[in-house]
């Protein structure tokens, strides 16, 4: 995903696309990586949300997909109190040096959210995918 981010602001000059389009430019970005074969129309996408609801593994995922959206496109009040919006409050600080050090590697103008922002996503998508996939 980051990868995408990076090539889209860099490469598209994508930087103020409204979200519209870079939910679409995302879309083809992870279709473009599936063989024609497992490419799956968007409608077929939404089917399946309707048929997931109530299952408390998909519940979870929303939520933790709600927060990394809210929290990319700047919509997470950092005074929310959900566990995982307070715990990447905690850890915001620390990944927000980081940050900087490779947006002025990368000549990017520093975002101050940005921390915040790489905290959410690891609390939520890393940690999902580190206990399903180990090695």
């Amino acid at each position: 995903m980051g990868l995408l981010q990076l090539f889209r602001v860099a490469v598209c000059n994508g930087r103020n696309w409204n979200p519209k389009k870079v939910g679409e430019y995302m879309f083809a970005g992870f279709n473009s990586v599936l063989d024609e074969t497992e490419q799956v129309p968007f409608e077929r996408l939404l089917d399946q949300l309707e048929v997931s609801k109530g299952n408390p593994e998909f519940e979870v995922g929303m939520h933790h997909a709600e927060l990394v959206f809210s929290a990319t496109y700047g919509m997470t009040a950092q005074l929310e109190m959900a566990p995982i919006v307070v715990e990447a409050r905690k850890m915001a600080a620390g990944l927000q040096e980081v940050s900087n050090s490779l947006q002025g590697l990368m000549d990017i103008p520093t975002d101050p959210d940005t921390g915040f922002r790489m905290a959410v996503m690891q609390l939520t998508v890393q940690k999902e995918l580190e206990s399903r996939f180990p090695e």
